[in-house]
Formats: C-alpha cells, sequence, structure tokens
C-alpha cells in the first residue's frame, strides 16, 4: 500500500507499506521533518479515489500530548506533506518541548541570548529584545519579523526598527505566546539596542513601528 511524502521531509518520494501505520510513524520512517519543517501545519492530501480532501494536522502537538492514535488515519495512495516553516525559521528550534509553547516566545537570530522566553503577558518588541539581551552590533533593523500562528496558516508582520527610530507612531506591537521574532544580519549594521532603547526613552511615548503585514 502506498504513501507518498513531500516538503519538508528527510526523504520525500513513495514508500509502502504492508499494513498503514499511523501518521507520526510514517514520518519516521521517512526519516522525520527536515530542517525547516513545520510538524505543526502538516497535510494529509487524499487521493482521487479518497475524494481529494485534504486535511492539516498538528502532529507535534499529538506527540507531545501522548495522543498520536488520535492523528488522522492515513489512507493509501495518500499524500503526507511537511510545509516550510515561515521566515525561513530552522523548525527544530522551536519544537523543544512542545508541551510548554504556549507560555514560550522565541527570539531568533541578531540578539545577543537567543532562545524561548517565558511569556509573562503585556510585553511589547522591545520588550522582547530586551529580553533577549538585546541587539548585537550585527542586527539589520531593517529586517526585523514576528511569525505568529493564524489558524492552520501562519501570518508574518515585517518592519523596520530604523524606520521606528526616525518615524515612532504611538502604537505599540505586542508580542502573543508562540511568536516567533527573528532579527536579521548586516555585517554593516552601525545601530545598536542602546541607540533603540535611549531614543524610546527621550521621546517617553508608546513603542510603536512602521509596519508591513504579509500573510501566507
Amino acid at each position: 500500500q502506498k504513501v507518498f511524502l513531500a516538503g519538508q521531509i528527510a526523504t520525500p518520494g513513495k514508500i509502502t507499506f504492508e499494513v498503514i501505520p499511523d501518521l507520526w510513524t510514517i514520518i519516521k520512517e521517512a526519516g522525520g521533518a527536515g530542517e525547516l519543517g513545520d510538524l505543526t501545519r502538516v497535510a494529509i492530501i487524499r487521493s482521487k479515489e479518497s475524494g481529494g480532501e485534504i486535511i492539516y494536522v498538528n502532529v507535534l502537538e499529538a506527540v507531545a500530548k501522548g495522543e498520536v492514535d488520535k492523528l488522522p488515519q492515513v489512507k493509501k495512495g495518500d499524500t503526507i506533506e511537511v510545509p516550510k516553516m515561515a521566515g525561513g525559521v530552522p523548525g527544530r528550534q522551536l519544537t523543544t518541548d512542545y508541551s510548554n509553547r504556549k507560555n514560550l516566545y522565541y527570539v531568533l537570530g541578531q540578539v545577543l541570548s537567543p532562545g524561548n522566553k517565558p511569556y509573562e503577558g503585556d510585553i511589547d518588541i522591545l520588550d522582547a529584545i530586551g529580553n533577549a539581551g538585546g541587539l548585537t552590533s550585527f542586527a539589520d533593523l531593517n529586517n526585523v519579523k514576528i511569525i505568529s500562528k493564524n489558524g492552520d496558516g501562519t501570518s508574518v508582520l515585517k518592519f523596520s526598527l530604523k524606520e521606528y527610530q526616525e518615524n515612532g507612531k504611538a502604537r505599540r506591537i505586542k508580542i502573543k505566546p508562540e511568536d516567533t521574532i527573528v532579527i536579521g544580519e548586516n555585517k554593516r549594521s552601525v545601530f545598536s539596542w542602546g541607540m533603540i532603547r535611549d531614543f524610546a526613552t527621550v521621546a517617553g511615548t508608546v513603542v510603536s513601528f512602521i509596519y508591513l503585514i504579509d500573510r501566507r
């Protein structure tokens, strides 16, 4: 009985079983998700014979809860597709201790202390960067993203800290549980976390940014 694997999987292509196992076992048999694979949005694409339906599954959550047996049954001819993590963030950095993810957010890229951070409510982007030790000297202030869960997909908020420094508006960008903040790299960057912090202090206003929402 043939099943097909596509996307961010270690060994994409056809895999054959005498008896088709559960979805998680199939993914493991194919070598697991790739470095950029997002196991929270796995698609089961039914074959034409089974109606061609597409089912989205949070495999990571089922594994964390020990509920693999509750995953949808994979049928003969189905295609399992593991999508790419939004923003090109390595998915494995976000999967550790999934059971606690709802109380965490993540700061990756050009900060002094990247990784997961405890979510304590009512924090904005500058608070989050400060909690990650501030920006490195290589941070690209024009390349900042906040990746948020949005139903079966994600929303990617792109904005510029440099524009905020020059044209700050009275609106905060708040961080939500499970958000991922990615600070890009610019080797020629001359700005620093201290400059942004000092500007916010002098301005004496609520933090906000000019931003562009890019939904994928």
